[in-house]
């Protein structure tokens, strides 16, 4: 799904103004996912392999529960603060945050001279 997946969308990341960093990210991240639930579940058919037979694959997945609602919120939570996931390319490689840009393009000027772009770039008065 990834090979179709991401050719397909990564050319429409600048016309939508997102980062790429931070699509590989959400991307990573929500292919956790699939490695918890049904019907690939791979992390979940390793461990019926290798539990005692008495152990059935409905609880497996009963105990996958916490852990796949874990990655959901921290979808969220990367999805509304886009610097917490881009905090460390930031620090150590000088790029990230800055770029990110969810909406409107934030480079034309909103006639205020401030060079901020307007209302509906979030956070870049703050960053500039």
């Amino acid at each position: 799904i990834i090979i179709i997946f991401v050719p397909i969308f990564l050319p429409l990341l600048p016309f939508f103004g997102i980062d790429p960093l931070f699509f590989g990210i959400l991307v990573a991240l929500n292919l956790q996912t699939s490695f918890l639930t049904p019907p690939m579940a791979m992390a979940a058919y390793y461990l019926k392999g290798v539990a005692p037979p008495h152990v059935q694959l409905m609880t497996i997945f009963k105990g996958v529960l916490p852990f796949l609602s874990m990655i959901l919120v921290a979808m969220v939570i990367m999805y509304n603060f886009p610097g917490v996931a881009l905090f460390l390319p930031e620090y150590f490689y000088g790029h990230g945050a800055e770029r990110l840009r969810i909406g409107p393009d934030c480079t034309t000027d909103d006639g205020k001279g401030d060079g901020t772009g307007g209302a509906g770039c979030r956070g870049q008065s703050e960053q500039r």
